[in-house]
């Protein structure tokens, strides 16, 4: 038989009608080697290969949405950021009767955040460079190299019995827009 063992009891007959115990019949198996499941080498490296290349092409078209359209990416989200921190920021000053932002969007053709206030009626020019200053630090905090967005306030109210409705862009130095404020 293929299965018989050269060992000293199966050639002479002496011990021939022993059964093999589990140790013989483990040692004819100890040779041969398990089936392939089907997982070599090759078929990992092309699912690592797959996995790298959707990966790439997912990226290269989220690169191209956010090139295409600025207000899904982060910028678009910076802006946001910036526009509620100002709006937030208005709404607690005790000058201001209302804040409504406008636009906030980030475009091809720049980043901008537009917010419309109403300030209470005669409210000092002073108050005003101080209220526009302390919003950029509000709104940019300690960020404010990001000066490519572009917050333009828009002022409502009335001195003296004038109306006056001007648009300021809070994005600029902070110094510079309490100066500005004393133009009134």
């Amino acid at each position: 038989m293929a299965d018989e063992q050269t060992t000293p009891e199966h050639r002479g007959g002496v011990g021939a009608d022993e059964v093999p115990t589990a140790d013989s019949g483990s040692e004819a198996s100890a040779g041969r080697r398990k089936p392939s499941s089907g997982r070599s080498a090759g078929w990992w490296a092309v699912r690592v290969v797959v996995v790298v290349v959707v990966v790439a092409v997912v990226g290269l078209m989220y690169l191209v949405s956010i090139t295409l359209n600025p207000d899904s990416g982060p910028e678009g989200f910076k802006v946001r950021r910036i526009a509620s921190a100002a709006e937030k920021y208005l709404s607690k000053d005790p000058n201001v009767v209302s804040v409504t932002v406008i636009d906030a969007s980030a475009d091809i053709g720049g980043t901008e955040a537009n917010l419309d206030v109403r300030l209470k009626d005669d409210t000092s020019a002073d108050a005003v460079a101080e209220l526009l200053a302390s919003t950029h630090d509000a709104a940019f905090g300690k960020n404010s190299p990001d000066t490519n967005i572009n917050l333009y306030v828009t002022l409502f109210w009335t001195l003296h019995g004038t109306s006056i409705k001007t648009t300021y862009d809070c994005a600029g130095r902070p110094d510079l827009l309490r100066t500005a404020g004393q133009g009134f």
